[in-house]
């Protein structure tokens, strides 16, 4: 087909990050709040670890990356669990997986409610 698997790749994602699913999770982030953060990120974990596909994997960190800029003070109990979740992207062979994986990781941390996890 002349194309190789990183350009595939990078148009795949390009493709899943312009969908209504993806409008309708950053509208989501609002809804998160201390009565149903367990759950939230008991289900965002596995998703880390064992979602399927590139646009399952890569929608959850962004996910994560707008929680934590959006909902900062209520993930400070969560911090470290959603860290280590986001540490096994980061060996993950999809160049793009392991991108928005190591920016999610890297916005956790800096948020200052997670200062203390």
């Amino acid at each position: 087909m002349g194309i190789s698997q990183e350009a595939l790749e990078k148009a795949r994602l390009t493709m899943a990050r312009v969908t209504p699913m993806t409008e309708i999770l950053s509208l989501c982030v609002g809804y998160v709040e201390e009565s149903n953060l367990d759950a939230v990120c008991q289900q965002l974990t596995h998703l880390l670890r064992h979602g399927v596909g590139l646009p399952a994997k890569v929608g959850t960190a962004k996910f994560v990356s707008d929680l934590v800029n959006k909902r900062p003070a209520t993930l400070k109990p969560k911090g470290g669990k959603l860290l280590n979740a986001l540490m096994s992207g980061l060996t993950n062979p999809s160049a793009s997986i392991r991108y928005d994986d190591c920016l999610a990781w890297d916005m956790v941390p800096d948020c200052k409610a997670l200062a203390d996890w």
